[in-house]
């Protein structure tokens, strides 16, 4: 598995673990609580934890590019870190942006960063995406 996918794979890990505790602690009844860090919970586990999840298993299991060298058969990498240091920072913006009664701006920018990074994202995973058997030879396909 690519560092990169581990990289987003572990951080989806620690966004459900963060998301599921302060789930548990919104539960604990305390009206306040429950309000305020409600959107945190909402960003840690929806994009957090599936969005993240989802990149990264993407970035792993797409096709390689056919003929590019070992550090390039997924394509250039700076795109991908890029849209993971968005992806993160968005959701730290937003979501706790709207949970410590941060102005509205903060969320604004938080959101628009997750937005660039899944943008980006696509756009470097887009050459990858081939339908099945598309680039073998004939050869390939009798052997």
């Amino acid at each position: 598995m690519p560092p990169l996918a581990v990289r987003f794979i572990r951080t989806a890990l620690l966004s459900l673990l963060g998301g599921s505790l302060l789930g548990a602690f919104l539960l604990s009844g305390i009206p306040g609580i429950m309000l305020r860090f409600r959107p945190l919970h909402v960003e840690l586990l929806l994009l957090g934890w599936v969005l993240q999840l989802a990149l990264g298993v993407a970035y792993w299991i797409l096709p390689k590019h056919r003929g590019g060298t070992r550090g390039e058969a997924r394509g250039p990498e700076s795109p991908i870190r890029v849209a993971w240091w968005l992806l993160n920072g968005g959701v730290w913006m937003a979501g706790g942006g709207l949970s410590l009664g941060a102005d509205a701006w903060v969320a604004a920018v938080g959101r628009v960063a997750e937005l660039l990074a899944v943008l980006l994202f696509a756009w470097t995973a887009w050459p990858r995406i081939k339908p099945f058997g598309a680039g073998r030879s004939q050869a390939t396909e009798l052997a």
